[in-house]
């Protein structure tokens, strides 16, 4: 199974296994004490086969969850649970032990939530270029100056969320030093250049040494921009903060900036 460019046989296999945990859990959780834990064992399981079945019999769902966000909603969702709910419940403080069940169970929805937004993505990519040309093809990194900025962020918020374990006691304890470290890794990693490709459908980003895309839509593109040290995309809200790529590393931004603005235009 190759991870940056899943097979749809691959991709039925994490989608199939991925849904089984997302019904599973939930489903435990709400029937443990009624029922047996067979029963939603087995419900989550059928749905699991189900989305398997689903993900093999229809080429294009890939593409169908991708432009309409799904894949991102399902990962985005159970993290704001996560992050949220013990402000909203203080039942829920996920400060016990590492053997709490609900804490472990989170974990589960999360790591599924992931792994779906991997394959759904990287499918949709393998498809893409199998099928279409890019209209352009550039490898950037983005402008040093962005990327002190982030890094800086990135360390800071990661020192002040492990950190916050041994001095301030709120919600949701046991999962700072995944945050903090998530934080800390990015602040170490981040800079890396990545390969852009832009379709028709919209603009697939790749970071090198890693095997995840990103797929920003069209309809998405609002803008470009020319600066002396980058050119930088512009996103529709939510998204507060473009894409940014060193004037250094392209070998015509001129030309690439024509481009860019032709296909946004288009959209308008």
């Amino acid at each position: 199974m190759s991870f940056l460019r899943p097979s749809r046989r691959s991709f039925a296999v994490a989608v199939g296994t991925a849904t089984a945990v997302l019904v599973g859990v939930p489903a435990v959780a709400f029937f443990r004490t009624a029922v047996v834990a067979l029963i939603p064992l087995s419900i989550a399981l059928l749905c699991g086969i189900a989305a398997a079945v689903l993900a093999l019999r229809v080429p294009s769902l890939p593409a169908t969850l991708v432009r309409a966000r799904v894949h991102l909603g399902v990962l985005v969702v159970p993290l704001a649970v996560l992050v949220l709910a013990p402000f909203f419940f203080p039942p829920l403080d996920l400060g016990g032990s590492p053997d709490d069940g609900l804490l472990l169970g989170l974990i589960a929805v999360l790591v599924a939530s992931a792994v779906i937004y991997v394959a759904t993505t990287n499918r949709y990519a393998a498809l893409l270029t199998g099928t279409d040309s890019p209209i352009a093809e550039w490898r950037s990194r983005p402008d040093e100056r962005y990327c002190r900025r982030v890094r800086i962020a990135s360390l800071v918020g990661g020192i002040i969320a492990i950190a916050s374990m041994v001095f301030v006691h709120t919600p949701f304890v046991g999962v700072r030093p995944g945050i903090g470290g998530a934080l800390i890794g990015q602040s170490i990693f981040y800079g890396r250049s990545r390969t852009y490709q832009l379709f028709d459908e919209g603009l697939l980003i790749r970071a090198s040494g890693t095997v995840v895309y990103q797929f920003v839509p069209a309809g998405q593109l609002s803008s470009v921009e020319h600066g002396t040290d980058a050119l930088s995309i512009r996103r529709s809200l939510p998204w507060p903060f473009p894409i940014r790529c060193a004037i250094d590393d392209l070998a015509d931004p001129d030309d690439l900036l024509a481009t860019l603005g032709d296909a946004i235009g288009r959209r308008k």
